[in-house]
């Protein structure tokens, strides 16, 4: 356990300074190693035959969305990231029916393959986007949705131990229960709103309406995102993505939640129009 909160405590600080410090080229070459190594570990849990390829392929994609952000050629970014929220609005409906009608083409491997490089592609330049904002703006809403994902995650741990009875997917993860991921909820709800009253009056009342919209629906996606990774992790039977961070396993298994609540969330901060000049 003390090692676990070190490790923990490490990596908050490492975050933070990344995000608050860092010009945006520079933040964006870091996650993109980040990214990168996620990549490594999703790589380890496909078919042996599609290893290679897939790291190859996904690495050169990466770089060229580096290239994309850093250039400030959002188009094309946005694109990605619209397939990639697609992506995630599915992946409820498909671990309900992995729960209740097992398929193995759910998991296989090329299916995997091109799910999870949509995944992490999205989850890259959403991070990356809002990080350019102007203003402080983005390192702000980074923090934020990190924070957001975070209290869902945690919410859900306590609340689940206190009061969970019904499992939410016990054949993909058994410690998982309903209440405790509406407890998730309800602490990232409570989160956004106060953070949404906080806004400057500038920020219109529907702007605030979106905002608490799109933080709860990413709050909800983050727990699609665990499940998920938790289904391919007990398929290709791994306990952990990797041993990068000691105590917390890879980092797929730090950012999994974030992965989906950032895609949806920088969606929808577009989606809403909420341009950084009224905050």
């Amino acid at each position: 356990m003390k090692e676990r909160v070190v490790t923990g405590i490490i990596m908050a600080l490492v975050a933070l300074f990344a995000i608050r410090f860092l010009p945006s080229w520079l933040f964006q070459l870091a996650l993109l190693v980040v990214v990168i190594i996620g990549v490594v570990e999703w790589a380890r849990m496909l078919h042996e035959d599609v290893r290679l390829p897939y790291l190859l392929i996904n690495t050169l994609l990466l770089v060229i969305a580096y290239i994309f952000l850093v250039t400030h050629s959002h188009d094309l970014l946005l694109t990605v990231n619209a397939f990639a929220t697609y992506l995630w609005l599915t992946v409820p409906v498909v671990l309900y029916l992995q729960v209740k009608y097992p398929r193995d083409w759910i998991v296989s491997t090329r299916l995997t393959a091109f799910c999870s490089s949509l995944m992490l592609m999205g989850f890259f330049v959403s991070i990356g986007m809002l990080h350019q904002l102007p203003g402080g703006y983005g390192f702000g809403l980074v923090l934020y949705v990190i924070a957001l994902v975070a209290l869902a995650d945690s919410g859900a741990y306590f609340v689940g131990r206190k009061m969970g009875v019904n499992k939410l997917a016990p054949s993909i993860s058994p410690g998982k229960t309903i209440e405790g991921a509406l407890g998730g909820l309800i602490f990232s709800t409570v989160f956004a709103i106060l953070v949404a009253i906080s806004l400057p009056e500038s920020f219109t009342g529907g702007q605030k309406f979106g905002f608490i919209l799109i933080s709860m629906i990413a709050a909800m996606l983050s727990v699609s995102g665990d499940l998920y990774e938790s289904l391919i992790k007990r398929h290709a039977g791994y306990k952990d993505s990797g041993n990068l961070f000691p105590g917390h396993g890879g980092v797929l298994d730090r950012i999994d939640g974030l992965i989906a609540g950032a895609t949806f969330f920088a969606f929808g901060f577009y989606l809403f129009n909420m341009n950084v000049s009224t905050l």
